[in-house]
């Protein structure tokens, strides 16, 4: 983990304390096997200060999330029943909702290594818990419809949130049975 994290979020939460910031999102290392991969969003710039409702909107643009390096303001997240959800990616569904709360940073800077191992949750998904896990979609799509966000662009961002998370699935699935063919 990068030593200087922690100073660096706090350093961009004071200089921008009028923002309304609920949470600060860096890039990641992904050790897969050995590999490192970089894994930071893909912003114009180094960093991005980002209205919550046009983050979660275009959440699909960023091609990437990292809990490993995101701090949030955890008093709002309790409010909103952070990780309420039993499923793999209650992460993200709760930092969507809590994106509509106020502003977003992103941050392309990787501060972190995330070890794929055969014990991650995500690796280890069944067809039932794959099919759970649409309601990270299902879920944040009714939050941000109960929130009075224009419904044409909902429903389009459930349909490709939802063809994403599909093609993601299918993908993992084809992975992990091949050996069997």
């Amino acid at each position: 983990c990068d030593e200087k994290f922690i100073s660096e979020v706090v350093d961009i939460l004071r200089s921008r304390a009028d923002q309304n910031i609920v949470f600060v999102q860096g890039g990641q290392y992904i050790n897969r096997q050995g590999k490192l991969v970089l894994d930071n969003p893909d912003i114009p710039s180094d960093m991005l200060l980002i209205d919550g409702e046009k983050y979660f909107l275009n959440f699909h643009r960023f091609k990437h999330f990292s809990h490993l390096s995101t701090v949030f303001n955890r008093r709002e997240a309790v409010a909103i029943d952070f990780y309420r959800l039993d499923i793999a990616s209650s992460d993200i569904e709760s930092f969507l909702r809590l994106a509509l709360h106020g502003r977003v940073v992103l941050v392309k800077k990787p501060y972190g290594v995330w070890v794929h191992h055969t014990s991650n949750f995500s690796q280890n998904l069944t067809l039932k818990s794959a099919r759970a896990n649409h309601k990270c979609i299902t879920s944040a799509y009714q939050y941000a419809r109960d929130r009075g966000m224009d419904r044409v662009a909902l429903y389009r961002w459930k349909v490709r949130q939802r063809m994403s998370l599909l093609r993601q699935q299918v993908s993992y699935f084809v992975k992990k049975y091949s050996r069997f063919y």
